[in-house]
């Protein structure tokens, strides 16, 4: 044990051999160098600055979210209202159109039913 500091044996003492053996207690550090105080403050800031910058990202990536509904709604409303007559005319044709050959297709069932069956010109089943 040191009888300087009441250390054991593994302390902050360096020895000075012009004393012949005998040493002289080594100051703790008790205060930072500049150099560590401006690295310190600067892992803060970027630390502080990394941060915030990520919360700011996260909102503006949250509202882009958020309008994406919003611009879809406003974009089928404005294909509603603003329907294409030439468009209208021809749906309006295609599905009385439909109508027609499905009342056709009754018509020709009734009178010659369909039995699945494919027949050649000589009358011959097809399988």
């Amino acid at each position: 044990m040191c009888t300087l500091c009441r250390f054991s044996k593994s302390h902050w003492h360096i020895y000075n051999n012009q004393t012949q053996g005998k040493h002289t207690p080594r100051p703790i550090p008790t205060a930072m160098s500049r150099a560590s105080k401006v690295t310190l403050a600067f892992s803060c800031v970027l630390t502080a600055i990394t941060v915030v910058g990520v919360h700011y990202v996260q909102e503006l990536e949250r509202d882009t979210l958020h309008q994406g509904p919003i611009k879809d709604a406003k974009r089928i409303a404005d294909r509603k209202a603003n329907l294409d007559p030439e468009k209208e005319r021809k749906k309006l044709f295609n599905k009385s159109e439909h109508e027609l050959q499905q009342e056709l297709r009754k018509k020709y069932e009734s009178v010659q039913p369909l039995s699945g069956e494919v027949l050649t010109k000589n009358g011959e089943k097809v399988e």
